[in-house]
Formats: C-alpha cells, structure tokens, sequence
C-alpha cells in the first residue's frame, strides 16, 4: 500500500494494522512510523538514482555506448 493510497483511503475512514510490524494507524505512533516508513522508501529510491545516474555518466567516459545494439542495418 502506497502513502497516497493510504491518505486517499484514511479520509473514509479505512486504517492499515501491519501484522508482522508495530505499524497500526489508528494511533498517532502508527501513523508516524507509517511516515517514516514512506520517507525511508523515498530517500532509498533518490539514492538509487543518483547511483544510477553517476554510475551512467562514468561509463559514458570510458566510451561505453548506452541502449540496444542496432539489428537492422539499412
């Protein structure tokens, strides 16, 4: 369940009650740790691209050619 979901669905009254983590959001600690739980998955997912990102920029250095090869030829 994605934070938007869960927003979108709090509103009508729906709650998320984790079975295997502390995560209930009928409470004010389940709802911040449900927070901080969607901010980790952020910071983890801008992470991942700023590797990405410079991983790509060093192997454009050393002359790697980025995409598919060319299979047909004219």
């Amino acid at each position: 369940m994605t934070l938007s979901c869960y927003w979108m669905n709090s509103t009508r009254g729906v709650a998320f009650q984790s079975l295997t983590e502390a995560i209930d959001t009928t409470t004010p600690t389940g709802r911040a740790m449900w927070q901080m739980v969607g901010i980790l998955a952020e910071l983890e997912r801008s992470l991942i691209q700023e590797r990405t990102k410079a991983g790509r920029a060093v192997a454009v250095a050393r002359g790697v050619k980025m995409g598919r090869k060319v299979k047909l030829t004219s």
